[in-house]
């Protein structure tokens, strides 16, 4: 997933971004600043985007004063170009959260999740990234004191397991049961041939 462009309202200390945070003309990012300055609020948006999960609750998430949030996030996959629009909004009895998923095409943008609800659309994005919000935390940043967590929490298969997620070598084993199906086949059609 290469992310193109970002835009929060109402998200932790951003109050909007005037500009969206525009990632295309970069192959390589480091965010850099002070303390506070909203570096990790930038990761945390992608990861709510994406997930709909963050370092504290979905309402902690929400400006202090705002009633509500959003982020709009464009990125890219293979060829493909994808975009998360997520909502959240507070109400007198609990929140209300709306996340909807577009194919941008030349011709515009198609929506993918349309009335299938939130839960169809966050599955949906769970198997187009090929990745649930642990394995992207661990495959794509290290948060502020957790360098080694993703070591330290598993047990050797669970990081094995975890990369061959993040790395997509379970297609491989799919690959390789195909192949060993296809040369089963292939040996008992010579063994006919040979009789």
């Amino acid at each position: 997933m290469v992310p193109i462009r970002l835009s929060l309202r109402n998200f932790l200390s951003f109050v909007k971004t005037d500009e969206p945070v525009d990632f295309s003309p970069f192959k390589l990012i480091c965010i850099v600043g002070p303390n506070g300055s909203g570096k990790s609020s930038l990761i945390e948006a992608i990861r709510w985007a994406l997930f709909g999960k963050g370092r504290v609750s979905t309402s902690g998430l929400v400006r202090k004063g705002s009633r509500d949030m959003s982020v709009d996030f464009l990125f890219q996959l293979e060829d493909q170009k994808y975009r998360i629009k997520r909502s959240y909004s507070l109400s007198a009895k609990s929140g209300r959260e709306s996340l909807d998923i577009f194919m941008v095409t030349p011709d515009g943008e198609l929506p993918i999740t349309a009335d299938k609800g939130k839960r169809a659309a966050q599955n949906y994005l769970k198997n187009l990234l090929g990745m649930d919000d642990y394995s992207f935390c661990n495959a794509s940043f290290i948060s502020q004191g957790n360098s080694g967590s993703f070591t330290r929490m598993m047990k050797p298969a669970e990081r094995k397991e975890l990369l061959a997620s993040i790395l997509g070598l379970d297609k491989f084993d799919i690959l390789l049961n195909e192949a060993k199906g296809q040369r089963k086949f292939l040996k008992q059609k010579i063994e006919l041939l040979e009789e």
